[in-house]
């Protein structure tokens, strides 16, 4: 891949850090993010009123590097995804570029510059003004830090609403996005599944200029208090689960949700979406009107066994 010269450029990255009972790995992906190549950055923390050593440890990094700091409010604890809600909020007036980061991964060293190469590289083909979008996939390690034996995940087809409204698949801690998009994505509504999710689908309906980063650029850790899916979950026992369980039907109707909140989202802004009114409709009718209004518009998941769960559990799906 090419990258855009960044020798010259001064252009502040502003990274988003939600923290809950962090102590374990804070440390190490801290100290990560402090290696990071392209050394013009701002790590805004919010701390979600954490009870073991995580605000002490924020609080030792606060006093030793100027450039990061911890955002203390009266919000108390919000959960995850309303943490980066506040987050975002907090510095989409200001950021041009922004990243997501967990507490628990560890960023390859050239994360960071080769995010920003890949968003230059949009601004050069699409303009500043544009909503731009950069993502990619990780490499996986275990609790220890140990590589783990899988391949990178391939997520390089482009977040599209005909995919999102069955599964969200873009992970935010792969995330550069612009002030453009920031400021279409803030604020999070409560209903949403998580950050990644959210900004994955307003960048589909502002029709988001997107790049691919095929580089894993961080090691996502995987255990036992992951908020993001396991590797696992894509496992063939664990789809037979899904496929039988009842835990699909309710992050369906969940996810129904989300997109009533995102259709009212937009509609604020001005803009209707003909597609994601027509989803929402078909949940309003009921039973097989879901699945033929999904087999009509090619609203599917990327997988063939995903895809048959999520229509085997549309059915399941009460009017509401």
């Amino acid at each position: 891949m090419n990258h855009y010269n960044l020798s010259q450029d001064n252009d502040t990255v502003y990274i988003v850090m939600a923290t809950y009972n962090g102590q374990l790995y804070l440390e190490e992906q801290i100290n990560s993010i402090i290696r990071q190549t392209h050394s013009n950055w701002k790590l805004i923390i919010r701390d979600d009123c954490s009870n073991d050593n995580t605000l002490c440890i924020l609080r030792t990094f606060e006093i030793s590097d100027p450039r990061i700091s911890l955002i203390l409010d009266y919000h108390g604890n919000v959960g995850c995804t309303q943490n980066f809600s506040k987050l975002l909020e907090s510095i989409s007036p200001i950021a041009t570029y922004i990243m997501f980061c967990d507490q628990d991964d560890i960023w390859k060293d050239n994360k960071i510059e080769s995010s920003l190469s890949s968003m230059k590289m949009l601004e050069a083909k699409h303009g500043s003004k544009a909503n731009l979008f950069v993502y990619g996939t990780y490499t996986l390690i275990d609790e220890k830090g140990k590589l783990l034996d899988e391949p990178s995940p391939n997520y390089s087809t482009p977040p599209n609403l005909n995919l999102l409204l069955s599964q969200g698949y873009v992970y935010g801690c792969t995330m550069m996005i612009n002030s453009g998009l920031a400021n279409y994505s803030a604020p999070i509504p409560i209903s949403s599944e998580n950050h990644d999710y959210w900004i994955s689908l307003v960048a589909s309906m502002c029709n988001a200029k997107v790049m691919y980063v095929e580089e894993p650029l961080l090691f996502y850790r995987q255990h036992s208090q992951n908020v993001s899916g396991s590797y696992k979950d894509s496992s063939f026992f664990r789809r037979i689960k899904r496929f039988f369980g009842l835990q699909e039907k309710e992050l369906i109707e969940s996810r129904y949700k989300m997109f009533v909140s995102l259709k009212n989202h937009f509609l604020n802004l001005g803009i209707e979406n003909k597609l994601l009114n027509g989803y929402i409709a078909s949940f309003q009718r009921g039973r097989f009107a879901p699945v033929f209004f999904c087999l009509k518009n090619n609203i599917r998941r990327r997988g063939l066994m995903q895809t048959l769960i999520f229509y085997f559990h549309l059915l399941k799906v009460k009017s509401v």
